[in-house]
């Protein structure tokens, strides 16, 4: 199989014996056939390996992977690394395509420029009812793909087509140690090394929310968290910087930046993770001294009354009224369930 006009579809599977046939059955139906479907199993424990040998019998196209847990971004990593498409696209197991998906993609005189990544919209589906996550198309260049945020946003990996050899000359991959919005970085990633984002009409991805099976959606220790932030903020700086973003522009960005590095601060409070006092006044501290803080201060929009006090006591620089606000708040999170939940949302 050559690589010229061939699709790579890469689908990590963990744990979705009862979704998986859905998934694959519309991937093997796409009336675009010029592909191979990369199934990388992450170690499940139920029939879902099983399940992909099945279909690999019967389908040539099929290449089965199986690996120790290790994530969805090792998952990933481990198709791309034996995919041979000139193009890839990421399926997630719970989710499922419509036949034209690919098809969807191959705007006739589209690749004269092979530097560019295209996006379609997308249909959540959340048990019987579903919205469509559509994306504001205002031009190819690179500031426009990130109009309102979008991009950061809406950074996942699936509902786009990635040039492969773009992936393979840059060295790109998902980060492995970050397991929570890793496939935004990779996104970045991939945006800072092409020149166009191309935005079809279409949406022929479904994509379910709330599947507790998906390998998506586990929250993860503040190391992980200061990572994506670390990295994501790099990117989009070098991405503004290269493509001359205005100032207001990337004000906007920030506002929607600045949420991964509350949510790495409030990282450290959470019972699973939760760091010394020692710790975390030193965090506190470093956070304050590079001026990330103001950052927070500068940019981040709150919602909840509870992100408008920390917002507060962030200006005050006094990590030791900072350190017990947040630990007040996430020993009622954690301790007092019931009582979270009522004042949580109480004032926006």
């Amino acid at each position: 199989m050559s690589g010229k006009n061939i699709i790579s579809i890469i689908i990590p599977i963990y744990n979705v014996q009862k979704l998986l046939d859905r998934c694959i059955e519309s991937v093997v139906c796409q009336t675009y056939s010029n592909l191979e479907i990369i199934l990388v199993d992450d170690g499940s424990s139920d029939n879902s390996y099983h399940v992909c040998e099945s279909y690999g019998q019967k389908d040539e196209r099929i290449k089965i992977l199986k690996q120790v847990n290790s994530g969805a971004s090792s998952a990933r990593n481990k198709g791309l690394a034996v995919a041979v498409g000139e193009y890839v696209c990421f399926i997630d197991s719970d989710d499922y395509v419509e036949k034209e998906y690919l098809s969807s993609f191959l705007v006739p005189g589209l690749y004269m420029n092979e530097s560019l990544l295209v996006i379609q919209d997308i249909r959540c589906i959340a048990g019987t009812s579903s919205f469509l996550l559509s994306y504001v198309r205002s031009g190819t260049g690179i500031a426009d793909a990130f109009y309102g945020g979008q991009i950061i946003q809406y950074g996942f990996p699936v509902g786009k087509l990635f040039n492969r050899r773009i992936i393979q000359e840059n060295s790109l991959s998902f980060n492995v140690n970050i397991h929570y919005s890793e496939d935004m970085v990779f996104l970045l990633s991939y945006i800072n090394c092409i020149e166009e984002v191309y935005f079809t009409c279409s949406s022929c991805y479904n994509y379910m929310i709330d599947n507790v099976g998906s390998l998506s959606k586990k929250y993860q220790a503040y190391e992980s968290e200061i990572l994506c932030f670390t990295l994501a903020r790099g990117y989009y700086d070098l991405i503004a910087k290269n493509h001359a973003f205005p100032e207001l522009k990337i004000a906007e960005d920030y506002s929607i930046l600045v949420k991964f590095l509350v949510r790495s601060i409030k990282a450290m409070y959470r019972i699973d993770n939760l760091m010394n006092l020692e710790n975390r006044i030193k965090t506190l501290k470093k956070h304050i001294g590079n001026g990330d803080m103001q950052l927070v201060i500068n940019h981040f929009i709150p919602e909840l009354w509870l992100d408008k006090v920390l917002i507060i006591l962030l200006r005050t620089n006094r990590v030791g009224v900072i350190d017990l606000y947040l630990r007040f708040i996430f020993l009622l999170r954690y301790r007092f369930f019931f009582f979270w939940k009522n004042i949580r949302g109480f004032i926006k």
